[in-house]
């Protein structure tokens, strides 16, 4: 998979003096390339009533995929003192797929 770039949003709200909450938002897609040269055998019960030796021939395999990327972070946080804050928050990650 090759390295793409993640964008996306950061938003954040106080209130109360000591509280906040923000979230940031980040999708982004990545393309993975896949080549293989792999071999295919004739069906071994035809080979075995026909007598004929294993031929091997190669063939090339390939397939190009397409994955985007969702990420969310919501946090809490809440200011105990001038230089101390306590968060509480959670991370959602969603995938999908395409050939």
């Amino acid at each position: 998979m090759d390295p793409a770039p993640l964008y996306g949003f950061s938003l954040g709200f106080s209130f109360a003096e000591r509280w906040n909450v923000s979230a940031v938002f980040v999708t982004g897609r990545y393309i993975s390339k896949f080549s293989h040269l792999a071999a295919s055998y004739p069906a071994p019960v035809f080979v075995t009533l026909m007598e004929v030796s294993w031929l091997v021939t190669p063939t090339a395999i390939s397939s190009r995929q397409s994955t985007n990327k969702y990420d969310l972070d919501p946090t809490l946080s809440c200011a105990v003192t001038s230089f101390m804050k306590v968060f509480i928050g959670f991370k959602f990650q969603h995938y999908t797929v395409a050939e």
